[in-house]
């Protein structure tokens, strides 16, 4: 049977004391042992203080605290023990602190109005620890902070942290195997910033706002590559910035790996009704991945799998799309859009591939990318532009250039370089390329309009120009074999 310690300041007792609201009441216990219960309220005047403290080995313990006043304070500590609970409770502001060390302990904080809270778990005393903690605020400009630390190979640490209100923050650190984090802030949670810093392996980070001007940090770090010996840990890290003029905006990140170094994202959003999505999974070397939205209505995806690439979208007009899929190691890709939209769909399978696009108006443009070493750059000014390059990509004109890479036909090209400059309106262009050392340019000035050009080059080392400089143009070049030249100017 659990032994009761029950500490109250009651209505009753207020009343008689004097006629105003009584302040600054403080209640103080001290327990130890097991199945232990401490129940303390304090229901009126301000400045309110509690302090409940169960030591020595606590076991299947729980320490409750309620507090109605304004600015109360409560303190809950619960030592050496296992199988705790905690909870506290305070409906007019205040701050909360509770310590736990020790396996399976939980904590509830629960606070309406200008408020802080405190959890720190400390676990790893043997067996499966799972320690839970949840933390729920509603009240403009209150703070979280929750720190669990595992020492064991079978922990299992979870965080949950909800606010509702205006310039909340939430700041989350876990470390050891198996944590996990979520935050939500939401309703008119603008100014709202979350950080959230997880090291071990088998992390998980969900963050969740709803709110303007809101910002998100993530920084996770992992295990070694080695199992027999030290090798320094990876860092995954995440930053997710959304501005107060991103309201319906969304950005998710995943990350994934293991070994010497890890993976970085940067995502940023201006624009209303935005969205990100930035995965990158792969052992080894860094991955970078860059977002920058600023207008109305941009999408971005980036999907990287492999070593050591390098993705980054820039869309500053409204309504554009890119899309950004790289697998093998050491790619790179830029994406530049400042025109109202412009799409731009750039897949790249091999190594040491380097693609390049940037647009202006409604422009489209297609690249993929297959071998070693291809390169390849697509710059399009004016409206109405299309352009597909494919490296050891085998297609029709109409597929590269509807950017379904996905329905087209693949083969190996390595070490071949493609350019397509577009300065008029209108025109239309693609390079197709399988082999390997390949050189193709095609240029259609600015002015000009209904022009169509098509290169395709298979073997090795043949060379193709087309220059279009007046409108309503046609040019076909096909070359095969090796070290052929082609030059077409109209």
């Amino acid at each position: 049977m659990k032994r009761i310690i029950y500490a109250t300041v009651s209505t009753l007792a207020l009343l008689a004391a004097a006629t105003a609201p009584a302040q600054d009441n403080s209640a103080e216990v001290d327990q130890g042992g097991e199945n232990g219960l401490v129940l303390i309220e304090q229901e009126k005047g301000s400045g309110n203080a509690a302090v409940a403290e169960q030591n020595e080995g606590a076991v299947d313990s729980e320490i409750r605290i309620h507090q109605t006043g304004t600015g109360a304070s409560a303190t809950s500590t619960q030592s050496d023990g296992a199988d705790n609970v905690s909870i506290i409770g305070q409906t007019a502001g205040g701050s909360a602190l509770v310590a736990q060390t020790g396996d399976g302990n939980e904590s509830n904080i629960v606070q309406n109005g200008n408020s802080s809270a405190e959890i720190f778990q400390t676990a790893g005393q043997g067996g499966y620890v799972n320690n839970q903690s949840l933390i729920s605020q509603t009240g403009d400009g209150s703070t979280v902070t929750v720190s669990q630390v595992n020492q064991e190979a079978e922990d299992t640490n979870r965080s949950n942290v909800f606010q509702y209100g205006e310039n909340q923050s939430a700041d989350v650190s876990q470390n050891g195997p198996r944590v996990g984090s979520t935050i939500t802030q939401q309703a008119t949670a603008n100014g709202a910033s979350a950080t959230v810093d997880q090291s071990g392996f088998s992390h998980s980070s969900t963050i969740s706002q709803a709110a303007a001007d809101a910002s998100v940090s993530v920084v996770q770090t992992g295990i070694g590559s080695g199992r027999d010996s030290y090798i320094p840990p990876i860092t995954h890290s995440t930053s997710v910035t959304q501005w107060s003029s991103a309201t319906g905006s969304d950005a998710s990140v995943f990350q994934s790996g293991e070994g010497n170094e890890g993976h970085r994202a940067i995502v940023s959003q201006r624009g209303e009704d935005s969205s990100a999505r930035v995965a990158q999974f792969g052992d080894g070397a860094e991955q970078y991945s860059l977002v920058l939205q600023s207008g109305a209505g941009a999408a971005a995806s980036i999907d990287q799998r492999g070593e050591g690439n390098d993705a980054n979208v820039t869309q500053d007009g409204d309504d554009t799309d890119a899309r950004l899929y790289q697998q093998g190691g050491f790619n790179t890709a830029i994406v530049d859009q400042d025109g109202n939209g412009a799409s731009a769909y750039v897949a790249q399978i091999g190594d040491t591939n380097s693609a390049e696009v940037t647009q202006s108006a409604a422009s489209l443009a297609a690249v993929g990318q297959v071998g070693v070493g291809n390169s390849a750059s697509v710059d399009q000014t004016g409206s109405g532009n299309r352009a597909g390059i494919g490296q050891g990509v085998s297609a029709e004109l109409a597929e590269a250039l509807e950017g379904d890479l996905g329905s087209i036909g693949l083969a190996y090209a390595g070490n071949s370089t493609a350019t397509i400059s577009q300065h008029g309106t209108g025109g239309d262009a693609a390079i197709l390329q399988t082999g390997a050392s390949h050189e193709a340019s095609i240029t259609q000035e600015a002015g000009t309009s209904g022009n169509l050009a098509l290169v395709e080059q298979a073997g090795t080392g043949n060379l193709a120009t087309v220059l279009q400089a007046s409108s309503d143009n046609q040019s076909f070049v096909s070359q095969s074999g090796s070290g052929n030249i082609a030059t077409v100017a109209q």
